[in-house]
């Protein structure tokens, strides 16, 4: 069977048939409020790609691309003929999308997908391809008829200061112009934490159920393992980490993966406590994770891991420039060890996870890992953070603080 994939022509009768025939096949899935498949004027939107699978001329496979924001693209109107699924045509769809997608620097390609048993083959395909769950992303909000997935296709700059290419080059150690523009950074830092403990908590509207409960993958369950490793402390540190991470995700509208997400903070300190003179931890760190990533069969995670677990500990990663999976990653480490942003989760969150997960003994152990890195790495991040107060900032922390 020969399949040749092309731009779709919108006005071919065969093509409306088919996208017909696909709203007709999603109609008794759910009802019409959890439905979002585009009909055919919907594929006439602005910016939106799509592609048709034929054999022997017969239109088999749809595929589109629609534009969410700038750099991120979502994946719509996937389908084989039933008659022939199982045969590669859809994969060979999503890859000639994704592939499309990379070649005009799309950094990120998204999905909402069904979440009954009917999907089941289509998150199949997704998720070999290295799609992760996500939360709502655009216009979509929370509905447990819905799936959401996400892929990251360009990974940030590895030789961008924090990055792993910028340690292994550098030894981790920071230059006087970034000591500089970090200690603006750690000002500014510092001035939100006094702020934020002042101002009441503010509502939040979004489901973050999910965050207290670890994904059932294989790649998270080896992270659970390897994370084992760990002292109680540093574990429990861990734990809160990965629900504080995803909480913020979520209530941010972030898109990032959550699987990859929770693997980063479950082992982003398991290389904290083995100290090696002249070598920044994080990079132990992360080649803790990818070996997990390898023995999970996932390869395709191993270069973000890696980079999201090197650039957490770096003062002012934003999300553009640094990527969702280690800003969040930092933020979630954050919340636990200084309480930054911990009033923007809600009280009961945060009280029921300190609970399962509790805090004693956190800010020595912390500070005595933070003291033992800086001397390993004189002029390094950590030796940087100790010197701008982070010791008193996590002595200091009220995890949950006042309702």
């Amino acid at each position: 069977m020969h399949v040749t994939i092309e731009s779709a022509n919108l006005d071919e009768p065969g093509f409306v048939a088919f996208i017909d025939e696909h709203l007709r096949d999603l109609e008794p899935t759910a009802p019409p409020e959890s439905r979002h498949a585009l009909a055919i004027d919907g594929l006439r939107g602005p910016g939106i790609r799509a592609w048709v699978a034929r054999v022997d001329g017969e239109v088999v496979g749809s595929i589109a691309l629609a534009p969410v924001e700038d750099g991120h693209e979502e994946l719509k109107s996937m389908r084989t003929l039933p008659a022939l699924r199982g045969q590669g045509i859809g994969g060979a769809l999503l890859d000639h999308a994704l592939a499309d997608a990379k070649a005009r620097g799309v950094r990120r390609v998204s999905l909402e997908t069904g979440a009954t048993d009917f999907f089941e083959p289509a998150l199949a395909l997704y998720r070999s391809r290295g799609f992760g769950p996500c939360g709502p992303f655009g216009t979509y909000r929370d509905d447990p008829l819905s799936s959401f997935l996400t892929l990251a296709l360009v990974l940030p700059d590895p030789d961008r200061v924090g990055g792993p290419g910028w340690v292994r080059s550098t030894g981790g150690v920071l230059s006087q112009q970034d000591r500089r523009r970090m200690l603006a950074q750690s000002l500014a830092t510092q001035g939100a934490l006094l702020a934020q403990r002042v101002r009441p908590r503010p509502h939040v509207d979004a489901d973050l159920s999910d965050a207290l409960h670890l994904p059932d993958t294989r790649l998270v369950l080896e992270a659970v393992e390897a994370a084992r490793a760990q002292s109680p402390i540093v574990l429990g540190h861990s734990y809160r980490t990965a629900v504080f991470a995803r909480a913020l995700a979520l209530v941010d509208r972030v898109v990032v993966d959550h699987e990859l997400l929770v693997v980063c903070a479950l082992l982003h300190d398991t290389g904290l406590e083995h100290v090696v003179t002249g070598e920044d931890f994080t990079l132990r760190s992360a080649a803790v994770a990818v070996d997990v990533a390898r023995r999970a069969d996932r390869p395709d995670a191993c270069a973000s891991i890696e980079d999201a677990i090197v650039v957490h500990t770096t003062v002012g990663v934003d999300v553009q420039k640094d990527g969702a999976l280690g800003v969040y990653t930092q933020q979630g480490a954050m919340v636990d060890l200084v309480g930054l942003r911990e009033r923007h989760l809600p009280y009961e969150l945060v009280a029921r996870t300190v609970n399962a997960y509790p805090r004693s003994g956190l800010a020595r152990r912390i500070n005595e890992a933070v003291g033992d890195e800086a001397r390993a790495v004189p002029g390094g991040r950590f030796d940087f953070l100790r010197r701008v107060g982070f010791g008193t900032a996590v002595r200091l922390a009220s995890v949950p603080s006042r309702r």
